[in-house]
């Protein structure tokens, strides 16, 4: 997804939210009443892990030097996000350089069909209709010890497993990886009962005595932005994405 900076469980991508008002910090930022709705590409994230749901988004636009800008939401702008059969909520501005939105929701027991709206005030066009779907939640289990040997086989298992439209995807995380862990790891093969194992022989390691590192699994949906928008930031499938993630933690010696 994004360039997330994943910390503990969950965390925001680099950028992502909303709400009626112009509280960003960016000071290079643009104003929405400045931009037509077909003039503005789009990044939204949904992603849930063990206590809640959180829904990032955010709207960018070349400035008057061709130079790709977060929209600041104007007075009668806003982002809202519905889960089906649900009052919507209203996304509230981050606090941070960048610009963006954001809401959390309460974890569902169940998947979950979202859908993101940016709302324009009189006279412009509104996007309501960007959807994605999350994957239900599922817990990560392993019956190794806490410490593992480097080129060990760590075992798992998801329960329940996630559904078939959901494409899984490794993780790792920790001081002793070269490269941060996700460079070219393959997903482990979950089979029917949603067992596998993960094989820390493909680590590119650093020199350590002592390792701990995070290993999650996530289960990816890719949604649809709404057509009013010019299209996505990157063009890629991580524009509108959910992921719903869980994670073990071990001791590499």
């Amino acid at each position: 997804m994004k360039t997330l900076a994943l910390i503990s469980l969950l965390v925001a991508p680099f950028v992502v939210g909303c709400s009626g008002s112009s509280s960003s910090s960016d000071s290079n930022s643009l104003h929405s009443a400045n931009v037509p709705t077909n003039q503005m590409k789009a990044s939204f994230s949904v992603q849930s892990g063990d206590s809640n749901v959180k829904v990032f988004a955010a709207v960018f636009s070349k400035d008057a030097k061709g130079a790709t800008r977060g929209i600041t939401l104007d007075q009668g702008d806003s982002f809202v996000v519905t889960v089906a059969g649900s009052a919507p909520v209203t996304l509230t501005a981050g606090t941070d350089d960048d610009v963006h939105y954001s809401t959390t929701l309460p974890l569902a027991t169940t998947a979950q069909d979202l859908t993101i709206a940016l709302l324009r005030g009189s006279g412009q066009v509104s996007a309501p209709n960007s959807f994605v779907h999350l994957a239900a939640p599922f817990t990560m289990t392993s019956p190794t010890a806490n410490t593992v040997k480097r080129g060990s086989s760590i075992p798992f298992n998801l329960e329940p497993v996630p559904a078939s439209q959901a494409s899984l995807k490794l993780e790792v995380f920790g001081p002793c990886l070269a490269d941060t862990g996700n460079a070219n790891l393959a997903t482990p093969v979950i089979d029917g009962d949603g067992n596998g194992a993960i094989d820390t022989s493909k680590f590119n390691l650093k020199d350590f005595s002592s390792c701990a590192l995070e290993l999650y699994i996530d289960a990816l949906s890719v949604g649809t932005l709404d057509s009013a928008f010019a299209g996505g930031l990157t063009g890629l499938d991580e524009d509108l994405e959910s992921e719903q993630r869980r994670a073990i933690i071990r001791t590499l010696t």
